[in-house]
């Protein structure tokens, strides 16, 4: 394992110097190392306790788009759409639809039909049998399509039953394609089903519970299939983690990198761990430990995006050379970054959250992979510098990789949720 340095006292702060018509050098302040514990499996195994196990199966409302700016849509099978003149059906042969929200109207066209709508409308495509899906830009999703047009916003929604939405979400949540993973799967159908659940009863806004992107989990209808998935999901059915009898909000992430975060807001589902037996459950995950490197003129045009500065003023600049500096003013007790302060030509920038993921994004816009990291000096070039890091995500709740590592050693889901989760229980819902 590569050792990392030990935390020095202080600050640590990179001050990083770019300039075009003379060469000055980098100052290094200070550089704070990181420890990185393991969260280990000294194991709890939660139970399934009995719940209200003949309810219904409920249904979820998921915001997969917003603002559609010629998007196209589709439909295998028939739906049917009432609007107040007359009542409309969709099919195979209709053909795509172009959506798109311009000049405050949405338009819905092709060769065969033409929709010129004004605000306030809402629309709803309901399917004839279960089958039958919508095609969203070329990704299948079953269930009901809600378009919701609002005098500045156009929200496309789909609402379906619980279950299936979670075989949109697993396959694109964790690696479920290796049979060493099914108990991994198993702690991952039971997290996002609580989360599911838990959005059901704190939705977004009155208009859906949830968004299909990284802001809640990552949902793409019937796009991908695996039998993992499928059968963790049925396996698991109804089965939620429970805070004093309600759902609870069961975060997860790709790696902890050794190191769990203590919570985020109100959670209680994640403990941070300072473990010594050495066995590190995420070890197998590519983000366990990296490396990347920045450039300073990057990171300046990422600063300009986040914090809206004037491109002239960022090309002068470059042009006459400027001063970079970027302070990690806080960490918190895992270690992770909470704050850091970017500094240039003498105004200061406070980032915090995963906005320092975003103001270290790559060339090509990709953020940092965590907030887990500490920085050095590129020694042979003064206009670029190392991230040295650990894990991916926040770090809250259950390590997915370290589940995945779990399972493959011979734990149960149970276990898995025993550790990641020590303060919630399961149940039975439906």
């Amino acid at each position: 394992m590569k050792e990392f340095p030990t935390p020095a006292a202080g600050e640590s702060r990179l001050r990083l110097l770019l300039f075009f018509r003379w060469l000055r050098h980098l100052v290094l302040a200070g550089c704070l190392g990181l420890c990185f514990w393991q969260c280990s499996p000294q194991v709890q195994q939660a139970g399934v306790a009995p719940g209200k196990g003949d309810a219904a199966e409920p249904q979820i409302r998921v915001c997969i788009a917003e603002n559609p700016r010629g998007q196209f849509l589709s439909f295998s099978g028939k739906y049917q759409l009432d609007l107040e003149e007359a009542r409309y059906f969709f099919d195979d042969g209709v053909g795509k639809l172009s959506v798109s929200y311009r000049d405050g109207a949405l338009f819905l066209s092709n060769s065969q039909r033409y929709f010129e709508l004004d605000p306030p409308q809402t629309l709803i495509f309901k399917p004839e049998l279960p089958r039958d899906h919508f095609i969203w830009n070329d990704v299948p999703y079953y269930g009901e399509l809600l378009i919701h047009f609002r005098e500045d916003r156009v929200m496309i929604v789909n609402e379906l039953p619980v279950e299936t939405y979670l075989n949109g979400v697993l396959p694109f949540e964790i690696p479920t394609n290796q049979s060493e993973y099914q108990e991994a799967v198993l702690a991952q159908a039971i997290a996002a089903r609580s989360y599911a659940l838990y959005r059901l009863e704190n939705p977004v806004n009155e208009l859906y519970d949830a968004w299909a992107d990284e802001r809640d989990q990552i949902y793409k209808g019937d796009l991908q299939k695996t039998p993992l998935a499928e059968r963790a999901i049925s396996n698991t059915r109804g089965i939620v983690l429970v805070n004093q009898g309600s759902p609870a909000i069961a975060q997860y992430h790709s790696t902890c990198g050794g190191v769990l975060e203590a919570y985020i807001g109100s959670d209680p589902g994640g403990i941070a761990y300072d473990m010594t037996d050495n066995e590190y459950n995420c070890k197998v995950s590519p983000y366990y430990r990296w490396v990347e490197f920045r450039k300073v003129e990057t990171v300046l045009w990422n600063l300009s995006r986040e914090f809206e500065i004037d491109s002239t003023q960022v090309n002068s600049w470059i042009e006459s050379g400027f001063e970079l500096d970027l302070n990690i003013s806080q960490r918190k007790a895992s270690g992770r970054v909470a704050e850091m302060v970017v500094g240039v030509q003498g105004a200061e920038y406070r980032v915090d959250g995963l906005r320092i993921r975003q103001i270290l994004a790559d060339e090509s816009g990709k953020p940092l992979p965590s907030n887990f990291f500490f920085l050095n000096k590129s020694p042979a070039n003064p206009e670029k510098f190392y991230i040295f890091g650990a894990g991916a995500g926040h770090g809250s709740g259950m390590c997915q990789w370290g589940a995945i590592g779990m399972s493959m050693k011979g734990y149960k889901y149970n276990n898995i949720l025993g550790l990641y989760y020590p303060q919630l229980a399961t149940q039975k819902m439906y």
